[in-house]
């Protein structure tokens, strides 16, 4: 495999029928649990610079990316899920993730949802894809924290979700 692009980069793009602004409020609860925040026009800022973290992210992902992104900027993300131990017992920033991510999943201007968990993306966009349709109305907690254990290394016992370097859940 090549050289990375990016990596531990998280990304959650929205068709909705309103303004974003609606549910800024609801996105920026990430930041109470240490997640930085990038809506919109702040990643194609970042992306201006040479070294842009995110230069490469609206182009890789252009087959999945609605009007409205937002990257949740923090290299630590996937540590929240490689030190799960439990099913039962999700780290705290992994269960507030999922509350706020229902937040934005369930309010009722929001059509469809895309949360794409990237390990590394490379030049040659050789990497391995995993995508979960999931009907939106029909999501839960329990089901969301479920697939999200199996990016956990206690779940290394059934490997075929760490096969793979990015992870896209479809909620629509």
């Amino acid at each position: 495999m090549s050289d990375a692009v990016f990596d531990c980069t998280q990304i959650i793009t929205i068709e909705m029928d309103n303004d974003m602004k609606e549910i800024i409020s609801t996105i920026n609860r990430f930041e109470e649990i240490g997640i930085n925040v990038l809506v919109n026009e702040e990643i194609d800022e970042k992306m201006k610079r040479k070294d842009g973290r995110y230069k490469g992210v609206r182009k890789y992902f252009e087959n999945y990316l609605f009007k409205d992104t937002v990257i949740l900027d923090e290299d630590e993300f996937l540590g929240y899920y490689n030190e799960w131990e439990e099913r039962e017992y999700p780290p705290f920033e992994v269960k507030k993730f999922v509350e706020i991510l229902l937040d934005i999943i369930k309010k009722e201007s929001i059509k469809k949802v895309n949360l794409i968990i990237v390990s590394t993306a490379s030049e040659e966009r050789e990497d391995s894809y995993l995508v979960k349709y999931i009907d939106k109305d029909e999501v839960k907690e329990k089901n969301l924290l479920d697939w999200l254990f199996n990016l956990s290394f206690s779940f290394l016992d059934e490997p075929w979700f760490w096969c793979f370097d990015i992870i896209i859940f479809k909620f629509e």
